[in-house]
């Protein structure tokens, strides 16, 4: 019995590792509790919320039957809710607590948003993603503000010293390394570059701006090429237009009205992977390869002239 019972539970846990992981798109429980480390190292709470909020999403499409077996034996139905988790966080601290209680009801809208979204996605066949939990969010912060609350400032983690931010980004590129090195590689090379991009036009530090480095260009760059795009030959430009969407997408919305206001989220890296997919199905991506290549020797070209 004790054996059964410790094989069960040995499965879970898996299972919610494995969860933590597809927010990085990595197929391992053991790289998943690694990646789990590495966000403790940048924040604490942020990795508490994540893992908590797998935890119970965990368990409640065991019940309630809203992904397949195979489905949920990928951690599949926990990515969304730690996404939920990670931004909730901040309310253990910051004299939030007595908001905490809404947090269940987050999690029950982001489940019912799972559920629908699944839907309409099977009908377009392009993945749901973490659109559930970036529309529950937007959600949230909206209700928080009609009670003159500012959701954003509440829920707001803190971080570390900056060597532990450091480790803790090693870490995460580690456990990516472990899915596909080549695209672990680009996606932190074009994550490095945006960032660098960013900070020259914004004046913003590199932390401030992980909204784009970090939850757009490099899980766009990395999503694509190391899952969707896996073992193709245009896997590595896939990512690269993937990435290059995603982070159009940011700027604009950064320079939108809903920029000092609403953060995208991942709602960019959305956008990326789904164009990028979009884009597939019209054409060989391969195909682009050559044309970029006559640009950019014609660019080349030309500045040495």
């Amino acid at each position: 019995m004790s054996a059964a019972i410790h094989s069960v539970f040995q499965q879970y846990f898996s299972v919610v590792f494995l969860g933590i992981g597809q927010l990085a798109f990595i197929g391992s429980a053991r790289a998943g509790l690694l990646f789990l480390l590495a966000l403790a190292c940048i924040s604490p709470l942020a990795a508490l919320g994540a893992f908590i909020a797998s935890l119970i999403a965990t368990g409640f499409h065991r019940v309630v039957k809203v992904y397949s077996e195979n489905e949920w034996q990928l951690g599949i139905s926990g990515y969304n809710s730690a996404v939920i988790g990670l931004l909730w966080s901040g309310m253990l601290t910051n004299g939030a607590h007595r908001f905490l209680w809404f947090f269940p009801l987050s999690l029950l809208l982001c489940f019912l948003l799972e559920f629908i979204l699944r839907q309409l996605a099977n009908k377009i066949l392009l993945p749901v993603l973490t659109l559930p939990a970036v529309i529950t969010i937007w959600i949230t912060s909206l209700v928080f503000a009609h009670y003159g609350l500012n959701f954003w400032s509440l829920g707001v983690t803190s971080i570390l010293n900056e060597g532990l931010v450091l480790l803790g980004i090693l870490g995460i590129l580690l456990a990516m390394s472990f899915v596909n090195t080549a695209a672990t590689v680009q996606a932190g090379v074009l994550g490095v570059l945006s960032g660098w991009l960013a900070n020259w036009y914004f004046g913003l530090d590199f932390m401030a701006l992980s909204g784009l480095w970090g939850f757009s260009v490099v899980t766009a760059s990395f999503g694509i090429q190391a899952v969707f795009f896996k073992g193709a030959t245009s896997a590595s430009l896939a990512g690269l237009i993937a990435a290059v969407v995603a982070a159009i997408v940011w700027f604009l919305w950064r320079l939108s009205p809903l920029g000092p206001t609403l953060p995208p989220l991942l709602f960019p890296f959305i956008v990326g992977t789904w164009a990028t997919l979009f884009l597939a199905r019209k054409m060989d991506v391969s195909n682009l390869i050559l044309p970029i290549r006559d640009i950019w020797s014609a660019v080349f070209n030309r500045s040495s002239s």
